[in-house]
């Protein structure tokens, strides 16, 4: 856990600074633990957050981490005041950690359209994560371009 994060455990969360808090701890719990995040991010709320926040706005920051990779907001309080970042750069789930890098990520890849021309050769275009991809029809083989 970020020295950030182990400070804030330890001191809990400051009234005003439940909601940033909560999301850096939601960022570490999904970053260290993919499957089943959401639940630590819940228990964290009702352990260490004093007092907790509703469930409506616990339930808005999982949306939210669930949505987007996001690195921690270092800085913003109540983090940045707590900031250790050569040591948390050090830390497999630190700031340095970005698992959209790793071999295997591939929950950002949103392919929305795919249009074909009625052309010779066939040619196709796909859309992924708002940009076009050119597919053309060569062999039964596609190569992008």
């Amino acid at each position: 856990m970020p020295p950030c994060l182990a400070a804030l455990t330890k001191e809990g969360l400051p009234e005003g600074q439940r909601n940033s808090g909560l999301f850096n701890f939601a960022v570490f719990f999904r970053k260290s633990s993919p499957n089943g995040w959401e639940d630590r991010v819940v228990e964290h709320n009702q352990k260490f957050v004093n007092p907790p926040l509703p469930n409506t706005e616990v339930q808005q920051i999982i949306r939210s981490v669930g949505k987007t990779k996001y690195q921690y907001l270092c800085s913003q309080e109540p983090i940045c005041s707590r900031c250790d970042r050569s040591a948390c750069l050090r830390l497999p789930f630190g700031v340095g950690h970005m698992p959209w890098k790793e071999p295997g990520a591939f929950d950002e890849f949103q392919p929305t359209h795919l249009r074909k021309f009625l052309m010779s050769p066939q040619r196709y275009i796909l859309e992924v994560n708002g940009h076009d991809l050119d597919l053309s029809m060569k062999s039964s083989r596609a190569f992008a371009s």
